[in-house]
């Protein structure tokens, strides 16, 4: 086992130091004002960064690689709607890279590396590593304001660690492809901590716009002019037409309102939700197939897709660093607003026009010659007829060569270049997007207008390497183990949760929160089933509540198989922190580690939490709202617990990431007594009868004088346990207690029955002592 470990930590070692050189810290012409990450994806320097880094910098600056030196760049394309612009470095005759990987192939829990220059750390320009996992994918987070600028519709989720600084730096698989470009993360409401959800732009969205960006374009997203819903219960839903503008692609091609939406570009529809991420990620002027079904019949067309407009922002936009809640059918289309009385520095008004002509002839003299150098030369395919005879020529003898843009190939993205070759006139050729190798794709001669005549069928790139995972198989089985809570909520206190099915019968365990209150509690089950839930039992020692659901499954945890977890045990946190999950969406996976198994019972200024007994506390980040309720397992898959209710510290702000052990629960749910705990819990709600301890206070200077005993009830639960006059009170069933007033509320809040720690200051000595309150009136 030790010898895996030390050879799975080489090969990582390995990876990082072949990738670093490839890594770039953008900075605008003063490095000291801060900035950003990239990656160069190309020998001449060619690197991808984010759109809202350019956007803070300007259109030049300065960029650092890991061998210490600074070079200068200039801007070449933006795509202010996905949040993506590449950059030109210049300053030596070769840049090192990285390629790109192939995003959809990322599954959760795929080992992965961020990398960038968080907090601008790196003085040396070498950046920072983040290991971590794919916590999730096709997520969503909405575009900044509202608007259809810096759209994350199909992003990756990770709980690597991004922070300020980390955007536009690479996204690494553990064999060194890049995945995908770090943008933006989710902060807690008390400020700019990272809460352990990291969302990156997949490379697949980024090979789809390398066209357009190559050409010194400001990229167009692309809408369907038309909107769709869900219709029906999950998971036999329906995606329909609710909206549809009459003079669209769509429209024209026969597509009517109520109409069922089966595929977009050979990807089958599931839900809106889904489409609004795919349509975020294709260029505008793409032609696609269309599939849908009317009037029972199925019908299929190939619609070229309209541009989405933006809305230009008086100021360069930053993407707000918080959850965004995925809209419920795909934006409409919003008008152009006329005026425009603010500065429009990156051409948003102007969308599609080449900005500079002079670097796109540059560019695509560049990208020719990598493509005919050999190493890039098409295969056999390809090689026929005029196509051999254009493939003979020396890259230099070719005239008015011009990146057109973004192109779609036999369903794949592909970098469009037209020009004139020797004594045969105009051509145009399709490259794929391997900006250090390019392959010609397809090749044609153009006619006078300079449109292809024939489009020959491209050869099929190989098939990438599959990403590295995590060693954990069971993945896909946990998902269907982990349900989504849907409750009210109540002020700062959210209405939602994630439990665990424990049982065959629709048994489920959750955290105790104020959802559980709500009479119609539902839980969504990892199809997008919606079923009501009831509350069975509940243990407040515990903070846990039992739900009953009218479900049969096969899929669930095993309480009495748990394993024990130790100290340094990898483990697998699966959950729905901020709902970024919705309906049929896969839940979020958070890797760690166990800290310890320790006891909870003393909090210093910690928020209402009466939690009782052992907890597991690990590194993994679970303390967010939504997540309480979700399963901790081992890499094998097995319950090691559930993570607990939120605990926060009111004195500084921090939060402890926790679960309550296995053993607990399974003592819980089968009746036995667990050490520590007085409360086995109830069918039902809670006990509600008075509990009384036998303490008095001192009370005759005020509520507010500290929490002194004035006397002790003779044969009382305080007595028995040793409490006596004078002992001062300093915290009661893990609360601290300040003054009169907050032992007050502690005592009124204590169950029958249920055993507590006190802790009291006698003299100089500090006691604990344990109390089981008795219903009051009885000896």
């Amino acid at each position: 086992m030790l010898a895996e470990v030390r050879s799975a930590q080489a090969r990582r070692i390995a990876v990082i130091r072949q990738v670093i050189p490839a890594v770039v810290c953008v900075f605008g012409p003063n490095p000291a004002a801060g900035g950003g990450a990239g990656v160069l994806l190309s020998p001449d320097g060619l690197a991808v960064t984010n759109f809202h880094v350019v956007a803070a910098t300007g259109e030049h600056g300065l960029a650092g690689l890991s061998d210490g030196r600074l070079y200068p760049w200039k801007l070449v394309g933006v795509d202010p709607g996905g949040d993506l612009a590449v950059i030109q470095l210049t300053g030596r005759d070769a840049f090192p890279y990285a390629s790109l990987g192939d995003s959809d192939r990322l599954a959760p829990g795929d080992g992965v590396l961020a990398m960038g220059n968080p907090f601008a750390l790196a003085e040396d320009y070498t950046p920072s590593v983040s290991l971590g996992i794919v916590s999730g994918v096709h997520r969503y987070q909405g575009g900044e304001g509202g608007s259809n600028l810096l759209v994350y519709g199909d992003a990756i989720q990770v709980d690597s660690s991004i922070n300020p600084g980390n955007s536009g730096g690479p996204l690494f698989t553990l064999d060194g492809k890049v995945v995908g470009i770090n943008g933006r993360a989710s902060f807690a409401e008390r400020g700019r901590v990272n809460v352990g959800l990291g969302y990156a732009i997949p490379s697949n969205q980024i090979a789809n716009f390398l066209g357009d960006l190559l050409a010194t374009r400001t990229c167009r997203h692309a809408t369907l002019d038309a909107t769709f819903r869900d219709q029906g219960p999950a998971p036999r839903s329906r995606v329909i037409c609710d909206a549809l503008d009459r003079e669209s692609a769509l429209a024209r091609a026969g597509l009517q309102l109520g109409d069922r939406l089966i595929s977009v570009a050979g990807v089958p529809i599931r839900t809106a939700n889904q489409l609004a991420g795919l349509i975020t990620t294709l260029p505008a002027g793409w032609t696609v197939e269309v599939v849908w079904e009317s009037g029972g019949r199925q019908r299929r067309a190939a619609i070229a897709l309209d541009a989405l407009p933006y809305k230009v922002p008086p100021r360069p936009p930053v993407p707000r660093m918080r959850p965004a809640t995925r809209p419920a059918t795909q934006p409409a289309t919003a008008p152009v607003p006329a005026a425009r009385p603010y500065p429009d520095p990156f051409g948003l008004a102007t969308a599609g026009v080449i900005r500079n002509p002079a670097l796109n002839q540059r560019l695509a003299q560049a990208l020719l010659a990598r493509a005919l150098s050999g190493s890039g030369a098409a295969a056999e395919p390809v090689q026929s007829g005029a196509a051999g005879a254009w493939l003979a020529q020396p890259a230099a003898t070719f005239s008015h060569l011009r990146i057109e843009g973004s192109a779609r190939v036999a369903g794949g993205p592909a970098i469009e270049l037209s020009g004139r070759q020797p004594q045969r006139g105009p051509f145009v050729a399709w490259f794929d997007t391997d900006l250090a190798h390019p392959h010609l794709l397809a090749y044609s001669p153009a006619d006078a207008s300079g449109r292809p005549r024939d489009v020959p069928a491209p050869q099929a790139a190989p098939a990438p390497a599959p990403a590295v995972a995590y060693p954990l198989a069971a993945i896909p089985s946990l998902l269907r183990r982990t349900v989504k809570i849907r409750g009210a909520g109540i002020g700062a206190e959210v209405g939602y949760a994630s439990g665990i099915i424990i049982s065959p019968d629709g048994d489920v365990l959750t955290a105790a929160g104020v959802y559980t209150a709500d009479p119609n509690l539902k839980v969504v089950l990892a199809d997008g089933t919606v079923v009501p839930a009831m509350v069975w039992r509940r243990s407040d020692a515990l903070q846990t509540v039992w739900l009953k659901i009218p479900v049969k499954t096969p899929d669930y945890f095993n309480l009495s198989a748990q394993p024990r977890g130790r100290p340094g045990d990898w483990v697998l946190a699966v959950g729905n922190p901020f709902q970024v999950a919705q309906g049929p969406e896969p839940l979020s996976i958070t890797a760690g580690v166990i800290c310890a198994r320790a006891a909870i019972g003393l909090r210093k200024r910690l928020q209402d939490l009466p939690l009782e007994g052992d907890v597991l506390l690990v590194d993994a980040i679970v303390a967010n709202p939504g997540a309480p309720g979700g399963a901790l397992v081992d890499l094998q898959g097995d319950l090691l617990g559930m993570v607990g209710k939120v605990a926060e510290s009111r004195a500084t702000g921090t939060r402890i990431n926790y679960a309550i052990p296995a053993d607990a629960l399974d003592a819980f749910v089968h009746g036995r007594p667990i050490p520590g705990v007085g409360d086995q819990g109830r069918p039902g709600v809670p006990d509600v009868r008075p509990a009384q301890t036998g303490i008095r206070l001192f009370t005759l200077a005020g509520n507010r004088t500290p929490a002194f005993v004035d006397a002790v009830v003779p044969g009382s639960p305080a007595a028995q346990a040793g409490l006596a006059k004078d002992d001062l009170l300093l915290a009661i069933a893990g609360r601290e207690v300040r003054h009169v007033a907050d032992a007050q509320k502690a005592l009124a809040g204590l169950s029958v029955g249920r055993t507590v720690t006190i802790l009291v200051k006698r003299g100089n000595s500090v006691l604990t002592l344990s109390v089981t309150p008795r219903e009051k009136g009885r000896p």
